[in-house]
C-alpha cells in the first residue's frame, strides 16, 4: 500500500522539484523537495535514482544559512536517516556507519 502511494507521488514530486529548482535554486524548500523525491524513490527500491537526490539534499540543507534552526536540523537528521536506510538496503554498511555517526552528531 505505502509503495503504491510513493509511486503516485513520484511524478508530482518530480514536477515540484523542477519548478523549485528553477524558481528557488539553493533554497531549503528545494532541498526538502529533493529529499521527499529521494524518499519516494527509495521506498520503490529505485536506489540508483534515490541516492544522488538524498546526498544533494543533505549537502544543501547543511549549507543553508538558516540550517541551525531546530526544525531544519530535525529534518536534516531525518534525511540522513534515509541515507542510512538506502546504504543498508544496497549492502554498503561501512558507509552507513559513517552516516550513522553524522546523524548522531546532529543536535536535536
Amino acid at each position: 500500500m505505502r509503495t503504491e502511494q510513493f509511486k503516485k507521488a513520484t511524478p508530482l514530486l518530480r514536477e515540484s522539484l523542477d519548478v523549485r529548482t528553477k524558481q528557488e535554486p539553493g533554497q531549503w524548500t528545494t532541498y526538502d523537495t529533493m529529499a521527499l523525491l529521494g524518499e519516494a524513490l527509495l521506498e520503490q527500491k529505485d536506489y540508483a535514482q534515490a541516492e544522488p537526490l538524498i546526498v544533494q539534499a543533505i549537502q544543501g540543507m547543511a549549507a543553508d544559512s538558516e540550517a541551525g534552526e531546530k526544525d531544519r536540523m530535525v529534518r536534516r537528521k531525518e534525511v540522513i536517516a534515509l541515507m542510512i536506510k538506502l546504504l543498508q538496503a544496497i549492502d554498503r554498511s561501512q558507509e552507513a556507519a559513517i552516516w550513522n555517526e553524522e546523524e548522531a552528531s546532529q543536535n536535536p
